[in-house]
């Protein structure tokens, strides 16, 4: 096997000038390259040297635009290069192997080319001239192969976060004194802090604080511990926490790109998110969400004054093919994503959905994954619910799915810990995350202090393991609750209305059956009977039209209560049907 060229290489994507050492290339502008057969070779055989046996998809092997189990010399070929497995004598397994292994590659060094051409001599059966441009992506091996070695490198390929900024973003910067703050998150000892408007520690009223758990076990905050409560924080957050946080989410999710991962903290999810949409989100702009949404995003994303593509929901969320056709007839009228007229994000409420109730099946995770990757859009995963899903095997959240990038996770302990400590925090892509943080730097300054602390030393006396004991519980407590709701609704609105048993959340969604709009239904004869439910029309983007649906929520009110307010609702809800006829 060939042991490599030792010559420099330069490669040029998207205008941007790479040198790559150890492999013979030679560039000109306006972004030729010949890349030696030998090249290829010796990629390929680095990753099948390391592959392990594994299952390759079908889409990946056979479903390449050459399928190099069937590939043959043809005429003029060399006898050696009648077909890939032979050539460079491994089994066809292991060949199989090894494509799952560059599809691996692939996705998180995914080719998102405009300018970038490459010839190439033929090898082991492959037809040239092979030329990746912004209409023709080359077969995968070739991908796969020229990226097991860049990905080895100094440089190598990144997504390009600058067009889905919107203006406000790409203006905002950095907060210069703001960022000294990280020198404080490890100080040396002999550091004199001389930087910063800190206030002295010694002034503060509070000087230490106990906090007593539910099973009796004490945490103490003393002297110095609050006093770095109290104090101003760094520009990510509560640095234990973050550590905690960082292992929890790799231990739950295993993001693929996490070697280009960020978190921050915020002032619960709603913080995060209402900063994530002032980054991507200019007048005009698309914006695709499910149907029903949480309304909670309307108040920041619709002053924006954003394109909604609304995709209708059934019992399992969000439905691809009403979201493929979506995109299809966006791209038909716009033209694509051009600017102005881009898709910038999906906004996904995946598990537990408010206020729907569905968790998102990983099948459709994935076609819609899928989809956020031709289309070239970010999704918003937000995600308050993850520990309340009432089913056994959680499907794989999209941050888990995230091969290329464009996946920012908006967690919150308002639902497991405390609403009111006010934490959340934000994973994702570290040009995302960073612009996020110059945000909270310009306003908030910083998640609260004393709330971090308090979570972090929850973990501390915890570990993950009494973390996952703890959302267990709570996962259950919120099962049983939702079993009461829907035996309430059976006793009392079966024929009167239509529903399906959530699979996780707090939230049952109902539609009414003969009732064109339940806003006076529920906001006049509803409350004056004592019972509130949420309408309908608020998860909607159109406000101003009638909708059959309402929201009840079940996590405070007890089962009897539930039963009560079911009994006066479908009293209402007749006598709003004896009213319309």
């Amino acid at each position: 096997m060939h042991k490599g060229p030792t010559s420099p290489v330069i490669c040029i994507y998207k205008r941007r000038y790479f040198y790559v050492h150890k492999h013979k290339v030679k560039v000109t502008v306006p972004g030729k390259a010949t890349v030696p057969s030998e090249f290829l070779q010796e990629s390929l055989h680095t990753v099948l040297s390391s592959s392990e046996e594994a299952s390759c998809p079908e889409d990946v092997y056979s479903g390449a635009r050459y399928d190099y189990s069937k590939v043959n010399a043809g005429s003029g070929q060399n006898e050696t290069t009648r077909y890939l497995p032979s050539h460079i004598n491994k089994h066809r397994n292991d060949v199989s192997s090894a494509y799952t292994s560059f599809y691996d590659m692939i996705s998180e060094l995914r080719i998102r080319i405009e300018i970038f051409s490459i010839n190439y001599t033929p090898v082991w059966g492959m037809k040239q001239p092979t030329q990746v441009t912004a209409n023709k992506v080359p077969d995968k091996l070739l991908q796969a192969t020229f990226l097991s070695t860049l990905g080895r490198s100094e440089f190598i390929f990144r997504m390009d976060y600058y067009k889905f900024f919107s203006e406000n973003a790409r203006h905002r910067q950095t907060s210069w004194i703001g960022s000294l703050r990280k020198y404080l998150q490890n100080p040396p000892p002999e550091l004199l802090w001389l930087a910063g408007g800190l206030p002295n520690a010694s002034m503060f009223p509070f000087c230490e604080a106990k906090v007593k758990l539910r099973d009796g076990h004490v945490i103490e905050m003393g002297h110095d511990l609050m006093a770095s409560a109290l104090q101003y924080g760094g520009p990510t957050g509560y640095a234990p926490l973050l550590k905690h946080l960082a292992n929890l989410t790799q231990q739950l999710h295993a993001p693929p790109c996490w070697s280009t991962t960020q978190q921050v903290m915020t002032v619960g999810g709603q913080d995060g998110l209402a900063k994530a949409f002032v980054m991507l989100t200019d007048p005009g702009d698309y914006v695709i969400i499910p149907e029903p949404c949480y309304a909670g995003i309307f108040a920041e994303l619709s002053a924006l004054n954003p394109r909604y593509l609304a995709i209708e929901e059934d019992g399992e969320g969000m439905k691809p093919d009403v979201l493929r056709s979506t995109l299809a007839r966006w791209k038909a009228e716009t033209g694509g994503n051009d600017p102005g007229r881009q898709i910038k994000f999906m906004y996904m409420n995946p598990s537990g959905s408010n206020p729907s109730g569905t968790t998102m099946s990983e099948a459709r995770r994935r076609e819609i994954y899928a989809l956020a990757c031709e289309y070239d859009f970010l999704i918003l995963e937000d995600d308050p619910y993850y520990f309340l899903q009432f089913i056994d095997d959680l499907p794989p959240s999209f941050l888990s799915l995230d091969t290329e990038g464009r996946v920012l996770r908006f967690d919150s302990f308002s639902k497991t810990v405390s609403a009111g400590l006010r934490v959340g925090y934000v994973t994702g892509p570290k040009v995302l995350v960073e612009k996020i943080s110059q945000h909270i730097m310009a306003t908030v300054m910083g998640s609260a202090g004393l709330s971090q602390v308090l979570i972090a030393e929850l973990f501390n006396y915890w570990g993950l393991d009494g973390f996952h004991r703890h959302v267990k519980e709570v996962r259950e407590f919120y099962r049983s609750k939702r079993d009461a709701i829907v035996l309430a609704a059976e006793k009392h609105l079966t024929g009167l209305c239509e529903w399906n048993v959530p699979q996780g959340g707090m939230f049952l969604w109902l539609k009414v059956l003969g009732v064109k709009d339940t806003e006076g239904l529920l906001l006049e004869r509803g409350v004056a009977r004592n019972i509130l439910l949420v309408p309908g029309k608020g998860f909607t983007t159109k406000r101003d039209l009638p909708c059959q649906y309402m929201r009840a929520s079940y996590s405070t009110i007890t089962p009897e209560q539930m039963d009560k307010a079911f009994r006066i609702l479908a009293e209402v809800i007749r006598e709003e049907l004896q009213r319309s006829k």
